[in-house]
């Protein structure tokens, strides 16, 4: 049975003291450098939809959200891309990007877009 949260008893006169401290909120925007965006034009259709789907979980849950997800594979890259990161978009494609931090916004900047060599 629903109950009207109006005739449920009120529970604020047990609760002597609440303290709000405010919480700073970290924004995340996804920028792309202009040779990722000439890569971008010639993408197939799919690869389009998961790089969008990848960039919007960016922007809403941020870059800790992609890393808990497993299907992106994200990882640190080595060798001559030492501080960039990688995450797969599909088998074949990744994204190569790097993170720049400030206080109160993280710019992620996508580098380049390509098809993953084995």
């Amino acid at each position: 049975m629903l109950r009207n949260f109006m005739t449920m008893p009120c529970l604020t006169s047990k609760v002597k003291s609440l303290t709000l401290t405010p919480v700073a909120l970290k924004t995340f925007k996804v920028h792309y450098t202009k040779f990722a965006e000439k890569q971008i034009g010639k993408l197939p259709e799919r690869i389009l939809r998961a790089l969008r789907a990848w960039a919007l979980t960016i922007e809403i849950e941020g870059i800790s959200g992609i890393r808990k997800l497993s299907g992106y594979n994200d990882e640190a890259l080595k060798g001559d891309r030492k501080g960039q990161r990688s995450s797969r978009l599909n088998r074949a494609y990744r994204v190569i990007y790097i993170e720049e931090d400030d206080r109160s916004i993280t710019l992620i900047t996508v580098l380049e877009v390509n098809k993953h060599d084995y």
